[in-house]
């Protein structure tokens, strides 16, 4: 090849390279520091489906998956830290331990520089237009899932034919009594805020129990 077909072929080359945007270098360079580790832990709560589809697209990096509560994990990151063990690369734990442990312990850094891909950091493209935050600082606890929820509710296909519920009230048929099954609702999770905020709220708290008692006796 001539020197300065050389020459040029290099200069291109350059330039291309630095053409990509900021946040794709950023992306590029993370993604290889993570496949040239080949390992991720990650403590999560709830949403352990998500995790074949992150091995499927990232091969190269394994998973290590740490499945409990989000109240049991939180306090399962705290011992750790006590013991200055950094074990976990990525935590998904649900609101409550993000704001009432990890928050309030003081063990946060703020999220925003971890931020790379443009649909995440472009604040545009979220509601409102802007990031929310539970924490008061709009830092540490980002709020990237909103939705209206009363928990969910799994039934036996074989024992119950969906086509008789067309709301919550259906579930206090007195035919059910004895075959329904709640977890214990002072534990962090799912639906638990909901059912709290039934009970300790006067009004609303007495018509729904009062209903379920008739309903029920």
């Amino acid at each position: 090849m001539r020197f300065d077909a050389w020459v040029m072929n290099s200069a291109v080359f350059s330039f291309a390279a630095q053409a990509k945007p900021a946040w794709q270098q950023e992306w590029e360079n993370t993604l290889a520091a993570a496949k040239k580790e080949g390992q991720v832990t990650v403590y999560i709560s709830g949403y352990e489906a998500v995790l074949p589809h992150f091995e499927k697209e990232f091969p190269e990096i394994k998973v290590t998956a740490v499945t409990a509560r989000g109240n049991q994990l939180g306090q399962r990151l705290l011992s750790e830290r006590r013991a200055e063990k950094y074990l976990a690369d990525v935590v998904s734990s649900g609101a409550n331990p993000n704001y009432q442990v990890f928050y309030l312990a003081k063990v946060l850094d703020p999220i925003k520089p971890a931020l790379i891909l443009p649909e995440v950091s472009d604040q545009t493209k979220w509601y409102l237009k802007t990031h929310q935050y539970s924490d008061p600082e709009s830092q540490y606890v980002f709020n990237y899932v909103g939705s209206a929820t009363y928990g969910a509710v799994n039934y036996n296909s074989k024992a119950v034919n969906e086509k008789e519920f067309h709301s919550y009230w259906d579930l206090l048929n007195p035919k059910w009594k004895g075959k329904v099954e709640a977890r214990d609702i002072r534990e962090a999770g799912p639906g638990a805020g909901n059912t709290r905020f039934s009970i300790i709220t006067p009004i609303l708290g007495r018509r729904l129990f009062a209903n379920c008692s008739a309903r029920w006796t």
